[in-house]
């Protein structure tokens, strides 16, 4: 009877589903967003060639991640929707020493501004 007992209730474990575990919640402003970049500043070197395109950029776990040059740009976007990162730049022929990238996201609309001294564009983005 004990045996019995046993293959029931091991009959009954592996039947029911597996407990649901539960999804990590995104950031409020996890979204991608898509949109214009538009130059701002532009000393016509190498590096500041084509900066006027459509262009698309992600918010994952409150974090904004934007290339620029040879580096991305990284920012945790506060509780306000603003965010703001810096990083080092070239400093070669007239570029930058440092990158920015500053802005704010609100009401389903990202705004910011990315660039250096050599070159620079604003971000008018909408979420999908």
């Amino acid at each position: 009877m004990r045996l019995s007992m046993i293959g029931i209730t091991l009959g009954l474990t592996l039947a029911l589903p597996p407990l649901a575990i539960p999804a990590i919640a995104a950031g409020p402003f996890d979204a991608v967003y898509v949109g214009a970049q538009k130059e701002t500043l532009n000393n016509n070197s190498g590096f500041c060639q084509n900066l006027n395109h459509e262009t698309r950029l992600s918010v994952v776990n409150n974090v904004v991640s934007y290339p620029w040059g040879r580096t991305t740009l990284q920012a945790t976007v506060g509780a306000d929707g603003s965010f703001f990162a810096e990083v080092p730049g070239m400093q070669a022929r007239g570029a930058s020493a440092t990158y920015q990238l500053k802005g704010r996201i609100a009401a389903g609309t990202l705004e910011a501004d990315v660039g250096g001294t050599a070159c620079g564009v604003h971000l008018s983005l909408h979420k999908l």
